[in-house]
Formats: structure tokens, sequence, C-alpha cells
């Protein structure tokens, strides 16, 4: 899947730079799951993160309660910015509070984690379109605007 997924967004595999997911949870947030028993829309918190408290909150607390086991939906699943787009620090999802997906045809869906983000931080849209030169579809808690 993540070979395909660079063929279609046409790019070379970037360094990731020590880039890795750590505590983010932006994927559990943004994206719908039905997959090994596991049921969420796009924009719902994923059940399976360990935490009793708010989204903002999961992101120190959280992570999954089923990693290993985890369905291929998320294990497969990298991030634009977890492929090496945008800046190592502003553009972390939980900083920037979005979440760049690519869909097969090539287009990029912006998810915005947190209400406003997406305005607060419309220079790191503007950076990850001038870096992936593709079309761009804004989603605001998992509707397409």
């Amino acid at each position: 899947m993540i070979k395909k997924l660079i063929q279609v967004l046409g790019i070379k595999i970037l360094q990731f730079n020590g880039r890795s997911c750590n505590q983010c949870v932006g994927c559990c947030y943004a994206f719908h799951v039905n997959d090994r028993g596991v049921k969420k829309k796009a924009g719902e918190l994923c059940s399976k993160l360990n935490t009793t408290d708010t989204f903002i909150s999961s992101a120190t607390r959280g992570l999954c309660t089923i990693y290993k086991k985890r369905p291929k939906t998320c294990s497969k699943y990298w991030c634009l910015w977890k492929l090496g787009f945008g800046d190592k620090e502003k553009d972390w999802p939980m900083k920037s509070g979005l979440v760049f997906s690519s869909h097969p045809d090539g287009t990029v869906y912006v998810s915005e984690l947190f209400n406003g983000k997406l305005i607060a931080s419309k220079d790191t849209v503007d950076r990850m379109k001038t870096a992936t030169k593709k079309k761009f579809l804004v989603k605001d808690n998992g509707e397409l605007v």
C-alpha cells in the first residue's frame, strides 16, 4: 500500500529523518475504520485508545490498546507527514491539528483534528500543497467541505 501511495503521488521515498508516530493519535481520529472488529467513522476518536479524557489529552496519555493486533487499515496507514512531507516540527499532526492523507486517485485529504486549526494552520496546508503538487480536499470533522 505504501508503494502504491508513493507511485500515485509520483514522489521518491523521502528520508523520514527520525519521524515516527510517537504519541500522535491523529489517524485514530481522522479516518473511517471497519476492520477486525474496529468500527468508527471519520471524525470520531477510536474507542481502542487508552484514554478516558478529551481528544487533546489522549495525545499524551493515549496509545492503542490493541496496537500489536490492530487492523490492517491502521497498521498500513502512513500520513504524509510521516512519509516526510512538511516541516518535522510545525506540521506534526498533533501540533498542526491537521492530518494529510492520500487517496489512490492522488487527491490529498486534509482532516481537521481540532476546531479552527484549518484556518490557523493555513501555512501548513500551503507547504503541503507545494510539496505534493496534488489536488487537495479539506475534511472538517470527517465531512468534506
